[in-house]
């Protein structure tokens, strides 16, 4: 039942999502290039690239502002109102466009907090949402980072959000040392312009509405 109503929950919320991948003949000798540290020209479309990156190679993503990292710690800075979301461990995702959210996202001028995510029903499609605190907006909210490529082997996945949803929410607890690091900018971050604001002490599932 749980597991129903939060599907429920998720299709009623309009989330957007991104049409399938369209593989390209150049993509894969680009993700070998990429993967055994050669310099390589990332293909376009990137987005595109990326994404099939992660469907085809066993590889993870992290996003940062920081392009000077050679070893991803289990330090944390930050807390999470999760639990799955507040270990001591090192963060990524099977989906670089959660992961380019985080790396090109600004925290200043009245920034407090995001709800943010990637669903997953096991229908071919992921749906996203991503809210600020109310006050929070800001032309300059998104900028330049890096998108670092991680081997997925020490990663665990979140289990199903009530046995049915796919959040694409791994940690590590270990530390990882970076496969390969991308340049991004906001442009690579396809909901930069989709960004909804909650209210204070606002429940989830009226966040998931407003994405």
């Amino acid at each position: 039942m749980r597991g129903a109503l939060l599907k429920l929950v998720v299709r009623l919320a309009r989330m957007p999502s991104l049409p399938p991948v369209v593989e390209r003949p150049e993509f894969a000798g680009a993700a070998d290039a990429l993967l055994a540290g050669e310099p390589v020209a990332i293909p376009e479309p990137r987005l595109d690239f990326l994404r099939w990156l992660g469907e085809n190679r066993d590889v993870v993503f992290h996003g940062s502002q920081r392009n000077d990292l050679t070893e991803l710690s289990t330090e944390r800075r930050s807390t999470d109102a999760t639990e799955w979301g507040n270990q001591t461990a090192v963060y990524a995702s099977t989906d670089p466009v959660w992961s380019l959210y985080f790396a090109t996202l600004r925290r200043d001028n009245g920034w407090t907090g995001t709800r943010n995510g990637t669903l997953g029903l096991g229908d071919g499609r992921r749906r996203y949402f991503f809210v600020h605190n109310r006050g929070s907006a800001s032309p300059d909210r998104f900028g330049p980072g890096s998108l670092y490529v991680l081997p997925s082997e020490t990663f665990e996945p979140e289990p199903p959000l009530a046995g049915v949803v796919d959040t694409a929410h791994l940690v590590s607890r270990v530390p990882v040392r970076p496969l390969a690091r991308i340049d991004v900018t906001p442009t690579d971050f396809p909901f930069r312009h989709r960004v909804g604001y909650f209210r204070p002490r606002e429940p989830i599932w009226v966040s998931l509405l407003r994405g």
